[in-house]
């Protein structure tokens, strides 16, 4: 990362959005800074470029859920936001056209990527249930409510 803290992308898995030798430029950001929708950098022994499709708290952390745009590129990985660099909020291709990544999807597709965000924190939740995890809130009362439905 160079001193304007852009950094230039390489590889595939951000495919068409950014590409090999996109200069993006990353901004440090905090968790409720972050929206779904978001290209966020991450440090997992090198750094990597994905776009946010999630976010949820368990056990006191904090995590995204992120993947690339790229369907060659499959799985979501939850990475833990202390390995969170930044936000990308501009991105510059190598032939020098400027363009701001998050402004490129329509509210639609946002809104679809919000509903996978809460069938996973309700998955995840149903999994902690299942595991008789007792400290998440929302598995309290979800346990709460099956109570009742089946009392």
């Amino acid at each position: 990362m160079d001193k304007e803290n852009r950094i230039f992308f390489s590889g595939d898995s951000m495919q068409p959005t950014l590409a090999t030798s996109d200069r993006v430029t990353v901004e440090p950001a905090g968790y409720s800074d972050i929206k779904i929708g978001d290209i966020v950098v991450f440090d997992k022994e090198k750094l990597i470029c994905h776009r946010v499709l999630g976010k949820y708290k368990a056990r006191g952390r904090y995590y995204f859920l992120e993947k690339g745009d790229s369907s060659e590129h499959k799985g979501i990985n939850n990475v833990p936001f202390e390995k969170l660099i930044g936000k990308v909020v501009k991105a510059e291709t190598f032939k020098g056209k400027i363009f701001h990544p998050k402004k490129i999807f329509s509210k639609a597709f946002v809104a679809r990527l919000h509903v996978l965000s809460l069938i996973f924190g309700l998955l995840y939740s149903l999994k902690l249930l299942l595991l008789g995890e007792k400290r998440n809130p929302f598995t309290r009362n979800l346990r709460y409510l099956i109570s009742k439905l089946f009392a």
